[in-house]
Order: structure tokens, then C-alpha cells, then sequence
């Protein structure tokens, strides 16, 4: 026989479950880079570069200039259902710049991710991420590797 608290348990445990699926599909999807900013270089929403001052003494030539236009500036990060991951250069470009798995905790509002990079090295890695309260089609990614992040707004594909 099952009791009152049993039910009120269970249906507490699968609101909770719903609630932290719906988190965690908030986050699926492809995403495209509307801005991208470090300690090097920032660029708006018309993606235009300018160079911090450490930037500026790094990337001194017109050609480092474009290698972080080409780097940074159409990135495409795709979250699949199946807790797949890719950042793929661009929209169109078939070239992963890096991909693996992710796991998604809401309770610190991390992306966990176990990646392979274009050489085939695993790592581990983490991003931070938060919604726009407005608008849930716009996503803030924190993306570390060590360091200070590369800050993404990302917006949904």
C-alpha cells in the first residue's frame, strides 16, 4: 500500500527531474557566436576586432589579426540530446575545432565536458554558463582552458 508521503515524495522527485531536464534542454542545440571576448582581443555583434593592450603587443601583425578573425568570430557550438559536444569553426565548415561529451550541472551552472582536440588529445574542461533572463535564445558561455575565459554570447541557431 502505498502512503500520502510516498506519493507527495515521488511527485517532488519527478517535478525535480522534469525541472532539471528542461535546464539541461534549454542548453541543446546549435548555437552561433554573436560576440567573443578575452584578455586578448574583443569583438561585437558586427565583428569587428580590437585588440586589448596585451593583445596588441602578441598579435602585432595584420595576418595574427585575422587568424583570431577566423578563429573566433563564426565558432558554432552544438550540444546534442545524446550529450555530444562540438565547437566547429564555423556554420559551414566541416573542420571541429574541438568535440566529445558533456554533462550539464545546473546545481553550479557548469558544462562539464571530456573533449578531443583536431590532434586527438582528450582533456577536460569547463565552461560557465547563463541565460538571458529576456530571452533564453541568448546563452553566456565562460570557456576555460586555462587562464582567463574566452566570453561568448552565443545566440540559438
Amino acid at each position: 500500500m502505498i502512503t500520502m508521503k510516498t506519493k507527495k515524495l515521488f511527485s517532488l522527485f519527478l517535478f525535480f527531474t522534469a525541472f532539471l531536464n528542461a535546464q539541461e534542454k534549454l542548453i541543446n542545440g546549435t548555437w552561433n557566436t554573436v560576440t567573443v571576448s578575452n584578455e586578448m582581443f574583443q569583438m561585437n555583434e558586427n565583428k569587428e576586432f580590437e585588440l586589448t593592450k596585451k593583445g596588441k603587443i602578441i598579435h602585432n601583425s595584420k595576418d595574427a589579426i585575422l587568424n583570431l578573425k577566423l578563429g573566433y568570430s563564426e565558432n558554432q557550438f552544438v550540444f546534442d540530446e545524446n550529450n555530444n559536444f562540438f565547437v566547429k569553426l564555423s556554420e559551414n565548415s566541416n573542420f571541429f575545432v574541438f568535440k566529445g561529451k558533456y554533462e550539464v550541472d545546473k546545481q553550479n551552472k557548469t558544462i562539464n565536458l571530456t573533449l578531443t582536440n583536431s590532434a586527438g588529445s582528450e582533456l577536460k574542461k569547463y565552461f560557465k554558463y547563463s541565460f538571458n533572463p529576456e530571452d533564453q535564445n541568448y546563452m553566456k558561455l565562460d570557456v576555460y582552458f586555462g587562464g582567463e575565459p574566452t566570453k561568448y554570447l552565443l545566440k540559438r541557431n
